[in-house]
This record gives structure tokens, sequence and C-alpha cells, in this order.
């Protein structure tokens, strides 16, 4: 087996720019990372900045951990994702963020309707007279068409005529006549009320508008059952909430049937229709900035290294009751807390180990993770929160390490086998972070999954031991 693995995995290598990284221990695990790599000296010092992309200047390539004798296969299935990201980044990194033609027309005497959210289906109704500087007097305008915005993970923003709704009621209605605001926008994106889509794919683009609208401009969000919009932006910043924006709320997102009739002869209103997704780096970059912003570092605050459970906790310890979906097996779970632990002590590791169950609250979901200089743990919505990471990094080396434990076809029961079923996918290369993978191993399935204890520990021997009298550098095989 060695002889045919060694030339599936160099023909892989010499097709895809795939190489081998030297690393310690001598445990039988090579590290897969998918470029010709530029990792030097001078790049791990790079200054960094609000005004400096690391998409730019790091390494922003993943690092696969495994053994390869073991699951062979898996190397070559895993050179196929980052080729897919990278390939898809050149059409949403820097540069290539769009406006034009991102808002509906404004219309005088608006009535609009958000009807809610339902298979890749953001559906709405709007109809005014349309503000026209030639044409005052034209007919009150129903707006009618189907809008996909580019790269978007197939979201579609359906305007329908609200006759052709007439079997279903309307649960709520809100009239606006505030005489201090000439315009609204509505910005109603996919998902409402998941807290991780919250983050993937609407803060961006809030942050954007709070940047660019004007001072009688106000932003009108629906929110969930849930009221994660509302909770999280009061947290964020209540200023902004009391001035500027005015929810929707849903009982149900795929229902919510919430009518704005917009009561002032001056006041326009127009829907935000996105035609660069939420996930392009520029939008992701302004909710880190919005954040910077807002909630200065505290640098008395203790480094933390995260360990993220899909179990829950009781009184500070994992345990199996009321567990979610993914759950790592519980007894596995618990060695690889021990192992975290070992080699914490082994390097003389500083930060505090903290066990996320994704029950904080978002102030304490953000300082966790802004603090944290390493994030481990499965595939799953908690680690969305790597948007708070390496928010104060100074240099690539700085960046927050996360190593994701991620699906593959190996367990086509545990999200599909996807190989793009990670978070630096989701977060278009996340080149803020310094990523790291593991891979599930059978029998993971929808319910419980499985690791090798081996392959964690050779990769938690590697970041472990940078910034440590052991520390090397990555070279090239």
């Amino acid at each position: 087996m060695g002889f045919n693995f060694l030339l599936i995995f160099f023909m892989a290598c010499a097709h895809h720019g795939a190489y081998l990284v030297k690393a310690q221990p001598k445990n039988g695990l090579a590290y897969v990372n998918n470029e010709f790599k530029r990792v030097q000296d001078k790049e791990d010092n790079t200054e960094l900045g609000p005004n400096v992309y690391p998409d730019l200047v790091c390494d922003t390539y993943p690092t696969l951990h495994e053994n390869p004798q073991k699951r062979p296969i898996l190397y070559y299935d895993y050179i196929k994702m980052p080729m897919y990201v990278n390939e898809n980044y050149k059409r949403i990194g820097p540069g290539t963020f769009e406006t034009e033609g991102m808002f509906t027309k404004s219309y005088r005497s608006a009535d609009y309707i958000y009807w809610g959210y339902k298979l890749t289906y953001i559906t709405q109704s709007l109809s005014g007279f349309p503000v026209s500087e030639t044409d005052a007097l034209r007919d009150r305008e129903v707006v009618s068409y189907l809008h996909k915005s580019k790269f978007s993970n197939g979201y579609k923003w359906n305007f329908t005529d609200p006759q052709e709704k007439m079997d279903e009621e309307i649960k709520k209605t809100t009239i606006l006549n505030d005489p201090d605001v000439e315009e609204y926008i509505v910005f109603a994106a996919n998902s409402v009320g998941l807290y991780q889509h919250f983050l993937m794919d609407h803060l961006g683009y809030i942050a954007f508008l709070r940047k660019t609208i004007g001072p009688k401009t106000k932003i009108i969000l629906p929110d969930g059952s849930s009221m994660v919009a509302s909770n999280l932006l009061k947290t964020l910043d209540p200023d902004f909430v009391q001035r500027k924006v005015v929810f929707l709320q849903c009982n149900a997102s795929h229902n919510c049937n919430h009518r704005v009739i917009v009561d002032h002869p001056t006041a326009t209103l127009k829907v935000l229709t996105p035609v660069s997704t939420a996930r392009n780096i520029v939008i992701l970059q302004a909710a880190r900035d919005w954040i910077r912003e807002v909630r200065p570092l505290n640098p008395y605050i203790q480094k933390k290294i995260i360990y993220y459970t899909h179990h829950n906790l009781k009184d500070g310890i994992v345990t199996a009751e009321n567990s979610y979906k993914r759950a790592m097996d519980i007894d596995l779970e618990l060695d690889i807390i021990r192992t975290i632990r070992r080699q914490m002590e082994r390097f003389n590791r500083i930060e505090e180990l903290v066990i996320f169950d994704g029950s904080f609250s978002f102030d304490e979901q953000l300082d966790l993770f802004r603090s944290a200089t390493m994030i481990i743990g499965a595939h799953g919505g908690g680690l969305a929160n790597i948007l708070f990471s390496s928010l104060d990094s100074k240099s690539c080396a700085e960046r927050t390490k996360v190593l994701e434990f991620k699906t593959n076809h190996l367990c086509p029961d545990l999200q599909w086998g996807s190989r793009t079923q990670t978070f630096y996918n989701f977060y278009t290369k996340a080149a803020w972070i310094d990523y790291h993978h593991i891979h599930f191993i059978p029998p993971s399935d929808g319910k419980t999954a499985y690791i090798d204890l081996e392959e964690l520990n050779g990769a938690l021997y590697r970041l472990m031991s940078q910034g440590t009298k052991d520390s090397f550098l990555r070279t090239t095989d």
C-alpha cells in the first residue's frame, strides 16, 4: 500500500501544488498544505492592520493533519477543497465587490410586506409611487421579479404581487411616519433567526449600510422569534440601533407576513438586493471593522484556547445529556479534552482552556473568540464566531489558529460527506485565521462523530509548539 499511496499522493501534489511539511513528532503524520507556499520569516512578521487584507500578505491555505497510511485517498480529496474555495475566491475577493444595481427603485407611499424565508427564497412584496425627477405623476407600481446575487449560495430575492398572496393573512402591520426620516432601506437576508447565519449573511451588509447611509435614513430588518438580530445588534452597538434600525418581528421565519406602510408624503423606501454575496471579503471585513471600532481591545483580558463541544456543559463538565447534532462520542470527547490539557502542559501554554458549548451570551462569545489564540472542535454553528478572532493580530504569525474537524466522503451520513462543509469555505478562506483540519472518521454519522486521536495529538503538537523553544518553520520537501 505504501508505494501505491506515494504514487497517488505525489501525482496529486504535482498536479495541484500540494506539498508535505516537515514536522515533529515522527509519528507517521504528514501535513498537507495546498499551494506553492511563501511561508518565510518576513511573511510571518508582515505587519497587519485595519486597512491591510491578510489575504494579500499571509499564507491563507489550510493545513490538513492526516496519517497517510490509514486513509490515503483523503489526501487527494482534501486537495480539491481549497482549490474550489480559491477558485471561488477569485470572484469574491478584494476588488470584486459590486454596488451598482444593489437596490430596487425608491418608492413614496410605499407598501412593503416581508412574507418570509424558505428553501433559499426570500419572498417580499413592494409597491408605491416611483421617485422620478421627470415623471412625478406616474401610476402606483407593483414590483414583481426574481433577483439572484452573484455567487450567493443559491439565495434568491423574490418580489411577488401581493394579489398572488390573497390567501395568506397579514399577521402584523407597522406604520412608519417619523417626520425626521427621509428614506427607509429594507435588508432581508436568508435564514432569519439563526445565529450563525446572522454573522455570515447579515452582519456584514448591515455594517456596510451603517457606513454608507445618510443621516436621515433608517434600516428595516426582519427578526425571528429568537430575536437574534435585535439582541445581537443592541449589544454590539446600542446607539446605532436606537437611531437607525426598525425591526420587523416574525413568529415564524418562513411565514412572517409582516407589512410596512410608509405614511409620510416625502419619505421613500427601497429594498437592498445584493449583487455581491454577503460572503464577499469586503463585506466580511466591514463587519470586523465595525466590531473593532465599537468594541475596543481590552489589553488585560486573558488569552484563551477554546474547545468547542456539541454536548452540553453541566457544572463545567461535558455531559451527553441533550446533545446536539454531530456531537463527538462522549468517551472520545473526554479523551480529546485530556489530550489538549496534556499538550498545553507539555509546552507550558499560559492560556486558559475554555470548553464552549454555544450557550454563552453574545457579549461572552464575542469576548471569548476575540481573546482566542487557538480554537479546536467539530464543524458547527459555534465556529461562526471565528469572525471575531484575530481582530487585534499585528502579524500573520499572530493570527488565531483554528483546528476544525471536518467531514469527508468516508462519512456520507455526516453532512453529506461534503468536502466544502467548513468555515474555511463559508468565510471565503477566512484569511484572518491560520486554518487547520483533521478529518472525521468512520463510523461517524449525523448524530455521533469520531476522529483519530493520533492525528489530533500530532496536530496539537505542531500547533502548541509554535512560539516555544521547540518551534519550527514549515518547509517544503
